[in-house]
């Protein structure tokens, strides 16, 4: 929250703690008159095999949910167009934009980023591309900052 409130983000608030597990967005906050709802994706950078996590899901249905609708002759695209209609819906509900946070963790260093996206920006994806060319389109709310509470036992990496 922090990191939304130094970018100029007010009236921040945890959704979760209105209801735990709040569908698909996590906070609440406004900046220059818009309201947004906010996904919040922390994740490792690195993943256990020492490669980069190049993407972050963002909307996501349940695997039996999923496999029933294809079953029925239901695409991958009509699926995912149903699953960013249902996010609407839900901002609506909060008169807000659907956005996102992603929060990519580097436990060994003790650091942590922390980038601010649109979900429309995203077209129509179910996950948000975290490679450093996709990085740079996103608005930086941290760039690898220390956080002492980061430690490395949070790590996905093989010992």
């Amino acid at each position: 929250m922090a990191c939304l409130k130094r970018a100029g983000f007010c009236e921040v608030r945890n959704l979760n703690d209105v209801r735990l597990n709040n569908v698909f967005a996590d906070l609440q906050a406004t900046r220059s008159g818009t309201s947004y709802i906010i996904s919040v994706k922390a994740r490792n950078r690195l993943r256990d095999d020492g490669r980069l996590n190049e993407s972050y899901n963002l909307i996501k249905i349940h695997p039996a949910k999923d496999r029933l609708l294809k079953s029925a002759g239901i695409s991958v695209h009509e699926i995912t167009s149903k699953l960013h209609e249902e996010v609407g819906a839900i901002s609506r509900g909060y008169d807000a934009v659907p956005a996102w946070v992603t929060v990519p963790i580097d436990a060994e260093v003790s650091t942590y980023s922390c980038y601010f996206g649109i979900v429309a920006d995203l077209g129509l994806r179910r996950s948000i591309p975290m490679k450093p060319v996709h990085c740079l389109r996103y608005e930086v709310l941290a760039e690898r900052e220390f956080d002492a509470r980061i430690t490395g036992d949070l790590s996905n990496s093989l010992r």
